[in-house]
């Protein structure tokens, strides 16, 4: 038998006149049916966080906050995230990063790993519209408009992310006249 700390499994099962008719026992399998289905609503709650470089944008420091910055509402799995890049210019990488602090601001790391382990769209050509993502749990990647290019999705140093974590976006590496990147990440609770 699982512990106290346990999760229920998440499972939405509909309830059945039978289970909740008049003088019916108030049985562990009901209880057991209820919790999978509140489990299972609650792993489908996602809110969505985003942030914006406007414009032509250039390599920052960590405290540029020049896209803003994301505080951690409640603690929080990250679902999947994307970056999109309207022009991606004419050389070098588009490599955006955040760095993570904790309440007090303390530094804890960044998000995103070095090297291969980088968010990053690079340029060959003055591409529009290219976009990349990754769902997380599956570990699945997609990408629109990146033939040709040199893309690397990104893999996180953080999956859980804690209630009150403030994440600072810094670029660190833009495409030469790149310009619009935008940010999206969907959370859940953890």
């Amino acid at each position: 038998m699982a512990g106290n700390s346990t999760p229920v499994i998440s499972a939405l099962k509909k309830m059945l006149v039978g289970d909740v008719k008049n003088n019916q026992a108030n049985s562990e399998a009901i209880n057991a049916k209820l919790s999978a289905n509140i489990n299972a609503l609650i792993d489908q709650t996602f809110y969505q966080e985003q942030v914006r470089f406007h414009g032509f944008f250039e390599s920052s420091s960590y405290d540029n906050g020049y896209g803003g910055h994301i505080r951690v509402k409640g603690d929080t799995k990250i679902v999947s995230y994307e970056m999109y890049v309207r022009n991606n210019g004419v050389s070098g990488s588009n490599i955006l990063n955040f760095q993570i602090k904790d309440t007090a601001g303390g530094v804890i790391g960044n998000l995103f790993g070095s090297g291969a382990d980088r968010l990053l769209i690079g340029t060959n050509t003055a591409k529009t519209d290219s976009l990349i993502g990754k769902i997380v749990e599956t570990d699945t990647n997609y990408s629109n408009n990146v033939s040709g290019l040199t893309v690397q999705y990104g893999d996180l140093n953080y999956t859980t992310l804690l209630d009150g974590w403030l994440l600072v976006p810094f670029i660190e590496s833009n495409g030469k006249n790149a310009y619009n990147m935008t940010f999206k990440m969907a959370l859940t609770g953890a």
